[in-house]
């Protein structure tokens, strides 16, 4: 199998999952298939604020496991829901 050509100079920036104070991207893990580019992630939501070196046991939030793909490593899309759980 050959892979796409890419081109590197199209991508803006290295970072595929960019987070926020409310939200948290963890344990990306990338695989390339049939000419798609997924990468799976956890996401943690938190409830209220989340202060900065706040440990997550301290913090109330909802845990997902996420999915984006790609087939030119510009443009990404994710599904909506995902495999969820609340932390508390």
């Amino acid at each position: 199998m050959r892979l796409p050509r890419i081109d590197f100079t199209a991508i803006p920036t290295p970072i595929v999952l960019r987070g926020s104070p409310q939200q948290a991207h963890r344990d990306p893990c990338g695989h390339y298939h049939d000419g798609v580019f997924r990468v799976w992630h956890s996401s943690i939501r938190f409830h209220g604020s989340s202060p900065a070196g706040c440990a997550l046991r301290e913090v109330h939030g909802h845990a997902s496991l996420g999915l984006a793909w790609s087939d030119d490593l510009v443009h990404w899309d994710w599904p909506q829901g995902g495999i969820s759980n609340t932390v508390d």
